[in-house]
């Protein structure tokens, strides 16, 4: 029975899949971790594992593809050398793309479109043709706009604004910064808000989306301002396509998975200049993508 592994190579974990021609997923692999840039030698010895032990658990002649995702494998710049390596050691034809690149095909199941993700962070990337085009994620400091991370920022913000007023009874913004926050004032929630990681604020989204459906307005107007933000940047993704833009929107990442009403204020922004768009979920992990691979030809 014919089948192609897909491959998804990020930071802490690498997931491997076997899928038949009839698009059945016949075996996961896990390992890890499998960002290249933050250990290459590591990342390429759990690249081999995964594939190995697909083909020792299935037949390895009739394997006809592998696709691979890794993360930072355009900033090392070594795609093309991995990609003859691997074919060399397994004598299976092998794509090696960027993790991203790896997200958009699976998002939008090897069609053209664009690929909205908002998690930790948050990027745009859109495909016409054999054309790809991205717009955003450069980081929390320099972007990231409508990412968990920043719906936090700006919650906090609009908080230390309403403390700075000098109010002084405690307002329902202060007391539920504090609450999310876990602290007793807010000199307090600023020191602890400097202490944390990344990922550890953009956590706290979860908290602020529970105030907004308890019709908190600081909360409200935070998730509010970012589905603004993240719409503007699909608004420029649009507008880089060449002719008419491809109506299919696939949404991916915690955010516009499980925030309804970040997703439904960025969906009805776009939507009210651009009623023709169809928008998705993008759906299962992103391994799957070797099904797709060839839908419009390999990129």
């Amino acid at each position: 029975m014919k089948y192609r592994i897909g491959i998804d190579s990020g930071g802490t974990k690498i997931k491997a899949s076997a899928w038949n021609e009839q698009h059945k997923c016949l075996l996961n692999v896990t390992s890890g971790p499998g960002n290249i840039l933050l250990n290459q030698n590591q990342t390429l010895k759990n690249l081999s594992s995964v594939i190995t032990q697909i083909k020792h658990k299935l037949d390895p002649a009739e394997c006809t593809q592998i696709l691979i995702g890794i993360a930072g494998i355009e900033t090392s710049g070594n795609a093309a050398q991995i990609t003859a390596d691997f074919n060399q050691t397994f004598g299976i034809p092998t794509n090696v793309i960027n993790d991203a690149l790896l997200a958009l095909i699976n998002g939008l199941e090897g069609q053209d479109g664009t690929l909205i993700i908002s998690g930790t962070g948050s990027v745009i990337y859109g495909r016409q043709g054999k054309k790809i085009y991205r717009v955003g994620g450069w980081g929390n400091l320099l972007g990231d706009q409508g990412s968990a991370y920043k719906i936090v920022e700006n919650f906090f913000k609009i908080a230390l604004n309403d403390f700075d007023r000098g109010k002084t009874n405690r307002s329902q913004i202060q007391s539920d910064l504090l609450n999310i926050f876990a602290v007793d004032s807010m000199t307090a929630a600023v020191r602890k808000y400097y202490q944390l990681k990344r990922p550890e604020i953009a956590s706290l989204a979860v908290k602020v989306a529970q105030k907004a459906t308890q019709k908190h307005t600081g909360a409200i107007k935070a998730i509010l301002n970012q589905a603004n933000l993240l719409a503007l940047q699909a608004e420029t993704m649009f507008n880089n396509f060449e002719k008419s833009y491809p109506k299919k929107v696939a949404l991916a990442g915690s955010v516009l998975t499980n925030n309804q009403l970040f997703k439904k204020r960025i969906s009805s922004v776009l939507l009210e200049k651009h009623p023709d768009l169809k928008f998705l979920i993008a759906g299962g992990d992103n391994s799957r993508a070797v099904i797709f691979w060839n839908a419009k030809g390999s990129m």
